[in-house]
């Protein structure tokens, strides 16, 4: 109902699936005057008209605004083959005609599923929708441009009904929560549980924290049921399957701002021994037993938000947070564990980076000036990425110091390695174990902290200095280290390329970004290939009594033509993949990497392939091998690639039966300027050949021979 000109006037809209919209005037008065029709429009085919669709379309749902000059607009919710449309149409006072001013089709997902059965509410230029499930959304721009809010009922309170108060601002129905009010146009602002990182939120995220229930949320309450509620379960007092759930939707935490599940997770990980440890305690825990059981009450946290039905419920964003804080409490578990059990030397330089770690940690918080470096480092979990510049540090530090020994360098090399690799192992077994706990990762999301630029940035430092050390120890008398030094740099080759590409992966195709990361992972791959390449083809010949035969640098094993071609083939490294196969008995593993790597095409890396016919066609020694070896099946995917290279297409042509094609290709090659006299006869001898045996006619044959007496 919409108010009339006067006031016992009103005014009623009804939307016909057949595609007619009538107006109604109504007499409210007391003499209860019959309804009178006033206005009847048929806009089926204006509709029809602007989605350019052949089939009918059914009109859904519709509201009007009436202005003070009596002017209507109308907005209308249309179907046709499945797909919803909005149309906003125009009608100025006293007119019967009917203008269609705006028409657009939602992205995909953008509607209810159910949108067949809505309810549509329009308000300046916010439409909302809700759906017969309790879903619903809200739109905004005159054209709907713009999604403001979206609900779907199987993740959010049901939605019975809206009101527009006032412009952009509404009034919900929900099922349990009773009547809301929000404003859609109003974004909260990103929360941050982790201190000094910036979380990116997803359009999920803002989606929850947009939603109505998000702004009624007493954020202390929900922290404290999330830790009520463990408490209880880690007591042994669990209640009846869904009580927890039922509990944390009424409190809010789903919903909440302060990511209450996320900070949990922080503080337990997070979370100081009582007493001081060390050489002077005063009876507090050994640092590796505190750091044990942190981590076992951590796994015990994550089993309960899974048991209870908790976890699908939480934010995406807010699980991955609570699963990084189980992987860095894993790592540091492994790295003291190591520091523990290693030699003096290689202890000490651990716990020096530790204490860098610890340092850096410290100067954030006042709070933990008097615990010691060492203790905070392996306290504070949630900050374990701070481990990752540490090593770079003492890499450097340790490795630039004057009178160095190679031998003494080799080993700062090799214990820096070992810290880094266990723990970013350690990591990624705690994910490998518990992948299922993971939401899917995407273009646009963070990269995992395993492969954030300071860890990129610590595995590349320790390569650059394997590959220094080694080109030392050859040019020098030491070769026995080579080898050793080799397999250091095959062991941090693997991790480097590997969060190149994975932050590669994340990068937004066609952004700056994604630019810059991929010329970052071609950087890194062009550095270390050719030499683990160099390592396997050198380390065969140095004698075993040269290398050396104590301590970690006896350690390892050479690095293998097989253990370069499995890194090789998983970062687009072609030339090494192809020197692996230009040998004896190598044609047949060439032709299945050229089946199987198809390069990637958004980033501009050709498919293996092209890089053999590349490869083969710039060495003009190798145009019989590019011939005569390839099989059938790339003969199709051969001929594309020769289309620019006229020298060998005939040879393909001739090849695959194509006489007539290669007789007018070397027709053409014939009559090129620039062609001697022999290179032209042959070129037409051959072509008249061709055409011979594509049973041309005389008038072709006549007119080769012309061309050959010229």
């Amino acid at each position: 109902l919409a108010p009339g000109k006067v006031q016992h006037k009103k005014r009623l809209l009804s939307c016909n699936a057949n595609g007619k919209l009538e107006e109604w005037s109504l007499d409210v008065s007391e003499s209860g005057a019959k309804p009178k029709l006033t206005r009847v429009h048929n806009v089926q085919k204006m509709i029809t008209k602007a989605l350019r669709v052949s089939t009918n379309v059914a009109l859904i749902a519709a509201d009007w605004a009436v202005d003070q000059k009596d002017d209507v607009t109308i907005t209308v919710l249309a179907e046709s083959e499945g797909q919803g449309s909005f149309h906003r149409l125009q009608r100025t006072h006293e007119e019967d005609a009917l203008r269609l001013v705006a028409s657009s089709v939602p992205p995909a997902g953008a509607l209810p599923v159910l949108f067949s059965n809505t309810r549509l509410h329009v308000n300046g230029d916010d439409t909302f929708v809700v759906a017969a499930d309790g879903s619903a959304v809200v739109f905004s721009g005159f054209d709907f441009s713009n999604v403001l809010l979206q609900m779907d009922a199987t993740n959010n309170e049901p939605v019975f009904d809206a009101y527009s108060v006032h412009p952009g601002e509404w009034s919900v129905l929900m099922k349990s929560s009773g009547i809301a009010s929000f404003n859609p146009h109003m974004k909260a602002s990103g929360r941050q549980t982790t201190p000094r990182r910036s979380v990116t939120m997803t359009r999920s995220a803002a989606r929850a924290m947009d939603s109505p229930s998000a702004n009624k949320v007493d954020d202390s309450n929900a922290t404290e049921c999330v830790r009520t509620l463990f408490e209880e379960y880690y007591a042994g007092h669990g209640g009846p399957p869904g009580h927890a759930k039922s509990q944390l939707r009424a409190s809010g935490a789903f919903v909440s701002d302060s990511a209450p599940f996320a900070m949990m997770s922080k503080g337990l990980v997070d979370a100081l021994p009582k007493k001081l440890s060390g050489k002077s305690t005063r009876g507090g825990p050994p640092i590796e037993e505190h750091i044990s059981e942190k981590l076992n009450r951590h796994l015990l946290f994550l089993e309960f938000l899974t048991e209870s039905g908790i976890w699908n419920e939480i934010e995406a964003d807010e699980r991955a947070e609570m699963l990084a804080h189980g992987e860095m409490i894993a790592a540091l578990a492994q790295l003291r564990s190591l520091q523990t059990t290693s030699e003096d030397g290689a202890s000490t330089m651990l716990e020096e980076m530790a204490a860098k770690a610890g340092a850096s940690i410290k100067s954030e918080d006042i709070a933990l000036d008097e615990r010691s470096d060492i203790e905070v480092c392996y306290s504070r979990a949630s900050e374990a990425r701070q481990l990752l510049p540490a090593v770079a540090q003492v890499l450097n530090e340790r490795i630039s110091k004057r009178n160095a020994t190679l031998e003494d360098r080799s080993l700062v090399l090799d214990t820096c390695a070992r810290g880094l690799l266990i723990a970013l192992e350690a990591a990624g077994d705690f994910r490998r174990r518990r992948t299922g706990l993971y939401p899917p990762s995407s273009s646009g999301s963070e990269v995992n902290w395993t492969c954030e630029p300071e860890a990129r940035e610590a595995l590349r430092a320790l390569a650059h200095a394997a590959i220094e050390l080694r080109a030392e120890a050859i040019s020098s008398k030491h070769a026995g280290m080579a080898p050793v030094l080799g397999s250091r740099l095959l062991a941090v080759a693997a991790p480097l390329l590997d969060a190149c590409a994975a932050n590669l992966n994340v990068a937004i195709p066609a952004s700056t970004d994604r630019v810059e990361a991929h010329e970052e992972y071609v950087a890194d791959r062009e550095n270390i290939l050719p030499v683990l390449l160099e390592c396997a083809q050198h380390s065969a010949t140095v004698p075993r009594d040269q290398r050396p035969q104590h301590g970690s640098l006896s350690e390892g094993v050479d690095v293998s033509v097989e253990s370069v071609a499995a890194v090789a083939e998983s970062h687009f490294g072609y030339e090494e993949l192809f020197t692996v196969c230009d040998g004896p008995g190598g044609i047949a593993r060439l032709h299945h990497y050229m089946r199987t790597l198809l390069g990637a095409q958004e980033d501009g890396e050709m498919s293996f392939s092209y890089f053999v016919y590349n490869k083969l066609t710039l060495e003009n020694v190798r145009d019989a091998s590019l011939l005569r070896d390839i099989p059938v099946e790339f003969h199709g995917d051969l001929e594309r690639f020769l289309e620019g290279n006229p020298r060998l297409r005939w040879l393909m042509e001739l090849r695959v039966g194509k006489y007539l094609k290669a007789s007018e290709t070397l027709v053409d090659i014939g009559n090129r300027s620039g062609a001697s006299e022999d290179e032209r006869r042959r070129a037409l001898s051959i072509a008249k050949l061709s055409a011979l045996a594509a049973g041309c006619g005389e008038q072709r044959i006549d007119e080769i021979d012309r061309a050959l007496m010229n």
